[in-house]
């Protein structure tokens, strides 16, 4: 199956977003006054919501509004929609500590290049001559880093922040923009503008963007852009692949099935499953995972570090609402959450093609949480699970 968000980006197939962009250009204009607004900005959303794509069509725009800009683009993920940045994928820097040193000197010649700026082999001094030279030129700098959040934290804190990031921001006249999944709450930098870096979600799209999708990419499905919104959470990704899928003659249940094998393929096969089980939860820990899975605590443990490690699992510390299903969300707050966008589809997989053991697991949920709730009678939140996962299992809630 094809890939049609993140594959090659074309201008001409680029939809909407059209503030995010402005967001990013108002900063930009402000660093030629000298006076800029924002240091730093991150775009976060889920995957399949176009956050490379919106760099790309970012970093275009600016190359056509701004001839006194110098624009700088890394991509540090697995995907490449653009040919012309810097690329160095996120598995070759896992695979390869023992090169960190001579990955972070390539980042800075690259930096380099627009200044014509010979670099000194050590990456320390090749990083102070490079932010010195940025301030003395008086010319801004923007630089877009795509797919932070593949990186290994210790690559991304003490050789991309030390020696690229921070250096710039404290020196130079520049703006960072910074594209990833996870949001604010989970980030870990050390210097203050990286760490008060504005990040802007971005949201799935209505039945009025996917129709735009549709158009521009030429796919007629036989379902309403509304329809297929509903059921896909609306991302891009998810709004192409279904529409897609059933514009080739797929019912629901195969192209449902189809997108969810897509989301994990490149999730370890033994894992697959829990990740179809605990798609029906908001957000969950160790318990839920043993009452769900049915495994002692010790194994669960364990399938949690491979969830994590998979960065479709993520712990989320702030409190904040994930839509389960159109006009119902529930909170999550100290617990980790699944991908928004896999775990809609995955749950959509699961309550089509696999009805009676969606319904199982909904009333393990729906129990496991109404002991909880008369266990801590003042807990509203163990409450309202309880209540959303009775009405999807088709029982009544407890009075």
């Amino acid at each position: 199956m094809s890939d049609p968000v993140f594959g090659r980006y074309s201008p001409d197939l680029f939809v909407f977003r059209r503030e995010e962009i402005e967001f990013v250009w108002e900063a930009a204009d402000s660093l030629t006054t000298g006076q800029p607004t924002k240091k730093a900005i991150r775009f976060t959303g889920p995957k399949g919501s176009g956050k490379s794509w919106l760099l790309c069509e970012i970093a275009r725009r600016l190359r056509e509004e701004f001839s006194n800009i110098v624009l700088r683009h890394l991509i540090l993920g697995e995907d490449r929609p653009c040919e012309e940045p810097f690329y160095l994928p996120s598995s070759q820097i896992r695979s390869r500590p023992d090169s960190w040193n001579a990955f972070t000197w390539d980042i800075l010649a690259y930096l380099a290049e627009p200044l014509e700026l010979p670099l000194p082999a050590p990456i320390d001094e090749a990083s102070r001559r490079l932010a010195e030279q940025y301030a003395r030129s008086g010319k801004p700098l923007v630089l877009l880093v795509d797919g932070v959040d593949e990186l290994p934290l210790e690559f991304a804190l003490n050789y991309l922040e030390r020696y690229v990031l921070a250096p710039l921001l404290g020196q130079a006249n520049a703006l960072v923009v910074l594209g990833g999944r996870l949001p604010k709450s989970t980030e870990t930098w050390n210097s203050l503008p990286l760490r008060g870096a504005e990040e802007k979600p971005l949201s799935p799209f209505g039945p009025h963007e996917a129709e735009e999708q549709f158009r521009r990419r030429k796919v007629s499905p036989p379902i309403s852009a509304s329809g297929i919104v509903q059921r896909g959470g609306g991302y891009p990704l998810a709004n192409l692949l279904l529409a897609e899928e059933l514009g080739a003659g797929k019912l629901w249940g195969e192209a449902l099935r189809a997108v969810a094998d897509l989301y994990l393929q490149d999730v370890p096969p033994p894992i697959r499953p829990d990740f179809q089980t605990l798609c029906v939860l908001a957000g969950f820990k160790v318990e839920e995972m043993m009452e769900l899975l049915g495994k002692p605590a010790l194994d669960c443990r364990r399938r949690l570090n491979e969830l994590v490690a998979t960065r479709l699992v993520r712990w989320e510390g702030q409190g904040r609402d994930i839509e389960m299903m159109p006009g119902e969300k529930l909170r999550v707050e100290y617990e980790y959450v699944m991908d928004e966008a896999v775990r809609r589809v995955l749950e959509e997989d699961l309550s089509e093609n696999e009805q009676s053991r969606w319904e199982s697991l909904h009333g393990a949920a729906s129990a496991l949480y109404e002991q909880w709730a008369k266990a801590y009678p003042g807990n509203a939140r163990w409450q309202e699970r309880r209540d959303y996962h009775a009405r999807r299992c088709g029982s009544q809630p407890a009075p």
